[in-house]
């Protein structure tokens, strides 16, 4: 379990502001033995090295072409100024998903790199003579695939009703764009007809 929570801490630093905490190896003492050997204490230590607690700089959104910039960057809930929160960006990328989604581009993935300001990227080790100010700099980069749009909708192994029935409570239309939020709202509907069985996961895509 230990691997799972050396994560949580991690996350933690980095919804802190520690953009460069690394949680290291754990370190085991064995403290005594009982009695009949059957029991052993052990100290746990977990060694781990903070670094700077670093705010955030600016905040661009590059090679977005079907969405504006200013309502993009609105999805991200973190200002300049505020220590940088790793959780917050997360939100905003799957924010951004879910928009794009709805818009045809459901292969939408998007690229935060974040830049500590005055560090060299390759070697970790400060640019200028000065130390640089802990501030860190974030370009997100938008890469957007294609938009795609509904060509046929096809059911599979629906014995209990006409299809038309089915395809009456779909929000995504043959010839309409392709829109990830109205799919999943649509398999909601076809599993309150309590016609089929719980439809669960993704259905089958096939780009044509």
């Amino acid at each position: 379990k230990f691997p799972d929570d050396a994560q949580k801490v991690n996350d933690f630093y980095l919804d802190s502001g520690y953009v460069r905490a690394v949680v290291g190896q754990p370190q085991v003492q064995t403290i005594r033995d009982s009695k009949d050997g059957k029991i052993r204490w052990i100290r746990l230590r977990v060694p781990v090295e903070e670094g700077k607690r670093y705010r955030v700089g600016t905040i661009t959104i590059s090679d977005n072409a079907a969405l504006k910039t200013e309502p993009l960057r609105a999805m991200f809930k973190v200002a300049e100024g505020d220590w940088y929160n790793h959780s917050k960006i997360a939100k905003g990328l799957d924010k951004a998903q879910e928009i794009y989604g709805a818009l045809g581009f459901y292969q939408m993935t998007a690229e935060p790199t974040p830049a500590l300001r005055g560090i060299d990227p390759q070697t970790g080790n400060p640019i200028g003579p000065e130390e640089p100010p802990p501030i860190v700099d974030l370009n997100i980069k938008m890469v957007e695939g294609k938009q795609y749009y509904v060509n046929r909708i096809t059911f599979t192994g629906n014995t209990t009703t006409h299809d038309a029935v089915a395809r009456r409570e779909l929000r995504v239309y043959e010839q309409g764009v392709f829109d990830t939020q109205a799919l999943k709202e649509s398999i909601r509907r076809l599993n309150q007809l309590g016609y089929f069985k719980p439809l669960e996961g993704a259905p089958d895509l096939a780009p044509s």
